[in-house]
């Protein structure tokens, strides 16, 4: 009952999670692109 009262919220953590990651990657290329 836990685990499937869990899946909503991970399904909507996933994408977010995700989406964190691409920022946090898209951030760093731009500091490393004002760098040079």
């Amino acid at each position: 009952m836990e685990i499937k009262a869990l899946f909503p919220i991970v399904s909507v953590l996933d994408p977010l999670v995700t989406l964190a990651l691409w920022l946090s990657l898209l951030s760093c290329a731009i500091k490393v692109s004002k760098l040079w």
